[in-house]
């Protein structure tokens, strides 16, 4: 995973989705973008790293997301990533994202 730190707004888009089947239709459809990264964190949250961070750009990686019944979150500037924990009972849920309140 990404490493434990504030993400910068620019370079990062946290992104989820309503079921496994639309996540999986976006990854197809951005693993021929070869300017980004991707993590997919569990089966609906997927966190996209942008190398290349032009405006137009990062629009296109969310029409894409968007098209398959994704959320973009808008407002990253206070999201913390962390470390998944080796314990099943430890790891984080999808409730632990700021997006959910």
């Amino acid at each position: 995973m990404f490493e434990k730190k504030k993400i910068n707004e620019k370079n990062y888009m946290l992104c989820t989705f309503g079921n496994i089947f639309s996540l999986e239709q976006a990854i197809n459809e951005l693993k021929q973008i070869n300017e980004i990264k991707y993590e997919v964190v569990d089966n609906w949250t997927l966190i996209v790293k942008l190398i290349k961070s032009k405006e137009n750009f990062r629009k296109n990686i969310s029409d894409i997301i968007k098209s398959h019944k994704g959320y973009v979150e808008p407002n990253m500037d206070k999201l913390y990533l962390q470390n998944k924990k080796k314990n099943k009972k430890d790891q984080m849920s999808p409730l632990d994202y700021p997006i959910f309140g």
